[in-house]
C-alpha cells in the first residue's frame, strides 16, 4: 500500500513539473514495456511519441533512441541502425554519444572491430566521460591485436608446415633409397632365410 502512494505522489510531482507530461509518462510506460519484453507495445508508444506535435524535443529524441533499441531487440537491425545514424546528427551530445555507442556495439557483435572501434571513438569524442565507450574501445583494440597476432601466427604455421612437408619428403626419399635393394645380378641367387 505504501509503494502505491509513493508512486502516485511521484507521478503527481512529475506531472505538475513537466512540460507535456502525458508524453513523458507514455515514454516511461514504454520503457517499462521494453524492460518487460513487451516490444510491440513499446514500439507503438515510442513511435507515437516521435510523431507527436510537441515542443518537447528532448522527449522525442529519447523516444527515437528507445525505439532504435527496441528494434534492435526484436532483430530489426536495419531499422535500428537507420534511427541511430539519424541520432548521430543530434545537437544533444548525450544522445549523440549513445547513438555512436550503439552503432559500435552492433559492429562489435558482427565482429567488425575496425568499424566498431571508430564508432566508439566518436562516442568518446562526443562525451569524454562515457566509460562504457572507453571500455569497448579498449576491447576492440585487444580484439584487433589478437586478430593481427593470430594472422601472423597462421602465416608462420603455414610456412612451418610447408618446411616440415619438404623435410619429410626429403627424409622419405632418403629412406626409400637406403632400403631399396642394390643392383643385384640375376645370376646371383639370394638365399631364403627361413
Amino acid at each position: 500500500m505504501g509503494k502505491k502512494i509513493i508512486i502516485v505522489v511521484l507521478i503527481f510531482f512529475y506531472v505538475s513539473c513537466g512540460v507535456n507530461y502525458s508524453l513523458r509518462i507514455k515514454n516511461f510506460l514504454a520503457v517499462r514495456d521494453y524492460n518487460l519484453h513487451k516490444y510491440n507495445n513499446a514500439i507503438k508508444a515510442f513511435y507515437e511519441i516521435t510523431q507527436s506535435n510537441t515542443d518537447d524535443q528532448l522527449c522525442k529524441v529519447y523516444a527515437s533512441y528507445n525505439l532504435a533499441l527496441t528494434y534492435e531487440a526484436i532483430g530489426e537491425k536495419i531499422a535500428a541502425e537507420n534511427i541511430l545514424t539519424e541520432l548521430t546528427k543530434s545537437s544533444d551530445k548525450e544522445i549523440n554519444s549513445l547513438a555512436y555507442f550503439q552503432i559500435g556495439v552492433k559492429y562489435f557483435k558482427d565482429e567488425n572491430y575496425t568499424v566498431a572501434l571508430n564508432e566508439f571513438k566518436k562516442a568518446i569524442k562526443s562525451n569524454s566521460q562515457f566509460i562504457e565507450a572507453k571500455i569497448n574501445y579498449e576491447l576492440c583494440l585487444q580484439f584487433l591485436e589478437n586478430e593481427e597476432n593470430q594472422g601472423n601466427h597462421t602465416k608462420q604455421t603455414a610456412t612451418n608446415k610447408n618446411n616440415e612437408t619438404t623435410i619429410l619428403d626429403f627424409i622419405k626419399e632418403k629412406e626409400v633409397q637406403l632400403w631399396q635393394p642394390q643392383n643385384v645380378e640375376e645370376s646371383e641367387q639370394i638365399p631364403y632365410d627361413y
